[in-house]
């Protein structure tokens, strides 16, 4: 029998428990190369990664949600809509910890986000020294 109190949790997030790991980083782009220059940069930031095409990145979020994710948009910077919306829909999930943080990679320099979720966006190429001091501040803000 259901109960007032379930409707309120119903949705498709409604039985989801997520852990999140504070050393992982979940790098997305259709770009090979650009999926290894972006790991490699956030390992020098001190995390693992796991890195994938936007259309084989849904299948490895499960229980363990990474505490940063880096998406590439691609030439139109819409590459990642997708996973984005099952990424955002996993921060509400997280309540106030609002787990993962959301980095854009994107090749248009007039480009801006196309949803509030996102805590930063970064013109491509991404350099160590421009990306790891705001995936380091992003991560510090989960730790609280």
């Amino acid at each position: 029998m259901r109960k007032p109190e379930d409707e309120i949790h119903d949705g498709p997030l409604a039985d989801a428990h997520y852990v999140i790991d504070f050393d992982l980083a979940l790098i997305v782009a259709r770009s090979a190369i650009t999926r290894i220059v972006v790991a490699r940069i956030a390992e020098q930031a001190g995390l693992k990664t796991h890195s994938q095409a936007p259309e084989d990145a849904s299948a490895i979020i499960g229980g363990s949600v990474p505490a940063i994710a880096l998406l590439a948009g691609g030439a139109d910077g819409h590459d990642c809509d997708e996973l984005l919306g099952q990424l955002v829909a996993i921060q509400r999930g997280t309540g106030s910890s609002r787990a993962p943080r959301l980095i854009m990679l994107t090749n248009v320099v007039a480009h801006q986000p196309h949803h509030a979720m996102i805590d930063a966006t970064i013109v491509m190429p991404a350099t160590p020294d421009q990306l790891q001091p705001i995936i380091r501040d992003l991560i510090d803000s989960l730790r609280g």
